[in-house]
């Protein structure tokens, strides 16, 4: 009996020197932050006081030397995550996809698969995007575990008695300066406060950020534009939260401006649109617009993280989604050809419905234009004519189907 060869998989043409140069460059990714920790940890280590360092290393003093070095391990890790996903992901995952995208998609449509999915299944494919996130979260889990800030000279910690900056201070830098004690107390206050904003809405977008990651590493839909997309969202939702912490405690809730801060981070996008309507409020501009697009909502298994995945491809409402390519999206995202064909079909008979979409499906539960073009071709669309009412609402829809049928 001769037993039948399995087909090659994308795991295993994959040659070694190719996955040596993926190590490689995730080494050179991630060896420069291992020498800079292992360099604080050494001097943590070291009988000195932070007086006596007027450096960077300085750092490492100003903390219980176990607390810091707990703190560095924390920080690490939290960085290395970057990197070390995609190189995971082209080594565990990649191959999963195509076999996939193989099984789901019509035999016609493969030759758009194997080139794009050959290139997605490098390390290098997601080297710039992993290097501008890595930076990027490297620079906030710096200030939110190795920052301290202290009020006077001859404190071990960034000394803030002789100034902050403007994006940190605001109005309040007026305070600083001058003889009054409370005047500093004032500025002090907000100083903390604003960095807390700051810091937390960095972990409530570095948190999501995670969270996101974990989805697209076993959704099969990694790509370089959910990297670059978590960098842009704790970059923005560190600065709204920094912006909020301004006005946190002059609305009545003391205390509170790290959970909102926090909130923010993890909803930057809620943020922004409360932000919008603030703003649109206190001017009293807010008027209807004539702007209209049919959301993506309206498409049946569409979810919240649905939309999002969607928009960043591009397609942000039901019109955009009725031109795509079902194929090509496949291969760029994590959904399944068959529910990205369903997705567009409905896309595509909903934008020329409008308003009357969610009433044809009531009345007759046909989705989608697959759906549509089979009832069409057994002649359904004559029946229903025949049967309902002329004063009635569906006879419109019924009446917009006839044109529909003609398009086709």
């Amino acid at each position: 009996m001769i037993q039948e060869r399995a087909p090659k998989t994308l795991k295993d043409t994959r040659s070694r020197a190719s996955k040596q140069r993926d190590f490689t460059r995730w080494a050179i990714l991630a060896g420069p932050l291992i020498i800079v920790v292992a360099g604080l940890w050494y001097e943590s280590m070291q009988q000195r006081s932070c007086q006596d360092v007027p450096s960077f290393l300085a750092v490492a003093h100003w903390f219980d030397p176990v607390f810091f070095q707990y703190n560095l391990l924390l920080g690490l890790l939290a960085i290395l995550i970057v990197p070390t996903v995609p190189l995971l992901y082209v080594h565990a995952m990649a191959w999963r996809k195509k076999a996939r995208l193989e099984r789901e998609i019509p035999a016609a449509d493969l030759w758009k698969v194997d080139h794009r999915l050959q290139i997605r299944s490098r390390y290098k494919f997601y080297l710039g995007s992993t290097v501008l996130t890595t930076i990027i979260v490297t620079l906030g889990i710096s200030i939110l575990l190795l920052f301290k800030p202290v009020r006077a000279a001859g404190q071990c910690g960034v000394d803030f008695s002789h100034g902050a900056n403007m994006l940190m201070m605001g109005t309040y830098i007026a305070d600083f300066g001058g003889t009054d004690p409370a005047a500093f107390d004032v500025y002090y206050r907000h100083l903390v406060a604003a960095l807390a904003g700051f810091q937390f809405g960095f972990l409530g977008a570095y948190i999501y950020f995670l969270t996101s990651l974990s989805r697209a590493y076993f959704q099969l839909d990694l790509t370089p534009e959910t990297m670059v997309d978590g960098a842009v969202r704790i970059a923005v939702a560190s600065v709204i939260s920094l912006v909020l912490s301004f006005g946190s405690d002059r609305i009545g809730l003391p205390g509170t401006g790290p959970v909102i801060s926090f909130f923010f981070g993890f909803f930057p996008r809620r943020a922004l649109a409360f932000l919008e309507q603030s703003a649109l409020a206190l001017a009293r501009t807010l008027s209807p617009s004539d702007y209209r697009t049919i959301p993506l909502s309206v498409l049946h298994g569409m979810s919240y993280s649905h939309e999002l995945r969607l928009e960043r491809e591009g397609f942000d409402g039901a019109e955009n989604l009725s031109h795509a390519d079902a194929v090509d999206l496949a291969v760029r995202t994590g959904f399944c050809y068959s529910q990205l064909r369903q997705w567009i079909g409905e896309a595509w008979l909903a934008s020329h419905l409008r308003d009357d979409y969610t009433l044809l499906v009531k009345y007759t539960g046909i989705l989608s234009r697959d759906e549509l073009e089979h009832v069409i071709a057994c002649g359904g669309v004559e029946r229903l004519l025949s049967t309902v009412p002329s004063d009635s609402d569906m006879a419109r829809v019924l009446g917009k189907l006839a044109i529909i049928r003609t398009l086709l």
